[in-house]
């Protein structure tokens, strides 16, 4: 069966990107040769679940993330995690995001607790930090991001520091990290800051906000662009950030 002419598959070193106008959004895939080669081959439509939540599925290779998975994992694997309970789980509930750092294996009755709690706990809380579990490709262990849109310090030897985004390095274990992301947001919730003390991470990173001048009109569009680069204000209401890019290096460092 002919490609459907309205889908269009392109990519770039790093994804491979899925699009077509009955998509709510664009789908993303971990870009590798030849698993572009079986993407682009086929057409991919939505399907939705009982929930209203929405993934790719293809006649020949079902759904896309059941796809990235049995390529990047093997088929036998995958076939073993159905056996034993495990489901895929998008970790940012975006059914259209199949990146690898976004799919893991996890038990049922986490992937159901999760979809209750914690999908329901991060969306809320957006607007002031967005928190989100990514899975490292080379290692396979968890990681954990929260980028501020409104300001918030880290204290660290009685110096305030000025956030941008936290990281925390997990080991392979998912149930550690999601236990933490719910710490985290119950603390920032609670009393507006991380409590680094209840964490079981294994290492911690961070930016720092930049503090540069802006005028007025740009603080009320919320971003504006300097020597090439694009810049956030920070509290803005007219500006958003709801995913950090996944840190590779904390990944391959030695633990603090």
């Amino acid at each position: 069966m002919p490609v459907k002419d309205d889908q269009k598959v392109t990519h770039d070193n790093n994804k491979i990107t899925i699009s077509r106008p009955s998509y709510k959004t664009l789908a993303f895939v971990t870009y590798d040769e030849d698993l572009y080669r079986k993407i682009s081959s086929v057409t991919w439509t939505v399907k939705r679940s009982e929930s209203g939540k929405e993934y790719l599925t293809s006649s020949k290779y079902g759904l896309l993330h059941q796809l990235v998975i049995s390529y990047f994992y093997g088929e036998d694997v995958l076939k073993e995690a159905y056996k034993n309970q495990l489901v895929i789980d998008h970790l940012d509930n975006n059914g259209y995001e199949c990146v690898y750092e976004n799919l893991a294996l996890i038990p049922r009755k986490e992937n159901s607790a999760k979809g209750l709690t914690y999908d329901i706990e991060r969306k809320e809380a957006m607007d002031k930090y967005a928190i989100n579990i990514t899975r490292d490709m080379d290692t396979k262990e968890f990681q954990i991001s929260v980028i501020f849109n409104k300001e918030a310090n880290l204290n660290m030897n009685n110096e305030e520091i000025p956030l941008h985004i936290l990281y925390f390095r997990y080991g392979n274990d998912f149930k550690t990290a999601f236990i933490d992301a719910r710490s985290i947001l119950n603390d920032l919730d609670s009393n507006g800051r991380v409590n680094l003390a209840n964490l079981r991470y294994k290492d911690f990173d961070y930016k720092k906000t930049e503090r540069i001048f802006a005028t007025p009109e740009q603080i009320k569009a919320g971003f504006f662009i300097k020597d090439g680069e694009i810049y956030g204000v920070q509290g803005s209401p007219h500006f958003r950030q709801i995913k950090a890019n996944h840190n590779e290096n904390l990944h391959t460092r030695k633990c603090k």
